[in-house]
Order: structure tokens, then sequence, then C-alpha cells
């Protein structure tokens, strides 16, 4: 089982279609190193399965995007 070291911050709210909070973590992007990076969390598989993170990293010249 893995460990999260997520911390949250303030939701942010952004316009798409269907409501999803978007918030910041003290993870490091794996292309460029910057320590912080937006995240959310979809249930993308079963009900019973973890919930999926998507990240994309704060860095203005970077904003590369991952998944966990």
């Amino acid at each position: 089982m893995r460990s999260n070291n997520i911390r949250y911050r303030h939701p942010r709210r952004i316009k798409a279609s269907f409501p999803m909070d978007i918030y910041v973590a003290m993870v490091t992007c794996p292309k460029c190193e910057h320590n912080r990076a937006f995240f959310m969390q979809i249930q993308t598989r079963s009900v019973d399965e973890q919930m999926t993170t998507f990240y994309k990293c704060c860095s203005m010249t970077c904003a590369h995007q991952w998944r966990d």
C-alpha cells in the first residue's frame, strides 16, 4: 500500500462541464522537479478500487501532466 504525502491547500474552481475541485500538492514534477502541482482525484475504476489522482505542474514553463 502506498502512502500519500499530499498537503491540501485552498480548493480552486475551474470551468468544466461538471463541477470539480482542483487542489495544490507539495509533490515533485518528474519533468522539471518543481515542488508544487495542481491535482484532482477522479473515480476512473470500479468503486472498490482507489481513486486516480491527476497532476499538473504549477511551473508556467513546464505544465507537465501525469497521474498516479
